[in-house]
């Protein structure tokens, strides 16, 4: 299976972190609306080769319950 540039996928993940006492600003605006989400547990399971082939290579490779698998190329 190939992959063109126009229909492969480019994924970037960023984790960042408030100060202490940041509060978000009101979103009801521009047809915005914020609300509470009920608490969600996410399953997931990280899958690899006896020799660690996968993660050697700088891929990941996981299922998770309910989105189903994912594979992630080195960057």
């Amino acid at each position: 299976m190939s992959s063109s540039p126009a229909t492969s996928n480019l994924e970037r993940e960023a984790k960042l972190q408030a100060p202490a006492g940041f509060r978000l600003p009101e979103l009801g605006g521009d047809g915005l609306v914020a609300r509470d989400r009920e608490r969600e547990r996410l399953v997931t399971v990280y899958v690899d080769t006896p020799d660690l082939r996968i993660v050697r290579w700088g891929c990941s490779l996981r299922h998770r319950q309910g989105e189903g698998w994912a594979a992630k190329p080195p960057a």
